[in-house]
């Protein structure tokens, strides 16, 4: 099936097949250089999609997907869910070590409260992130989680 590159956003593409059925791609599907008004050729093996430069031999199939609905709400799926989380964990993470750097001088409860909730929301946004940030969130979890225990054993020692 071959499709047209119509619009370039910051993190997705938008494609227009030959029938005029547009769908929202994101850019780290297509490995290759591109522009807008190129041509691109998409194949489909099983439930994977390959999106190929026009340059790139292809065999015709003689099922057209493009069709389906549903897969054109899993492609953009895709790319939604790519843009969501991505740097959501490391700035979670991130604040969580402000919060409990300032808890230390003031405000304790209220900054280890939002520390904690912080924490609580970068675990939940690691799912989602790209394999390099993952890694850099999760040493960053683990330092705000030795802080934390360190912070609330100062405190439960001097009486907070």
């Amino acid at each position: 099936m071959k499709a047209q590159i119509v619009k370039v956003n910051q993190k997705t593409v938008v494609l227009k097949n030959e029938k005029g059925v547009f769908a929202t791609v994101s850019k780290n599907k297509l490995d290759f250089d591109y522009k807008l008004g190129d041509l691109i050729t998409l194949e489909k093996d099983g439930d994977e999609v390959y999106f190929l430069p026009m340059s790139a031999p292809s065999l015709h199939s003689k099922n057209d997907f493009w069709d389906d609905s549903n897969l054109v709400k899993e492609i953009e799926k895709d790319a939604s869910v790519e843009d969501e989380g991505d740097g959501k964990a490391i700035s979670g993470a991130l604040l969580c070590i402000v919060f409990l750097l300032v808890g230390y001088y003031v405000a304790y409860y209220i900054c280890c409260g939002a520390a904690i909730g912080c924490l609580i929301y970068s675990i939940s946004k690691l799912s989602s992130a790209k394999s390099w940030k993952k890694g850099v969130a999760i040493v960053l979890i683990i330092i705000a989680v030795i802080l934390l225990i360190g912070e609330i054993s100062i405190a439960s020692r001097n009486g907070l």
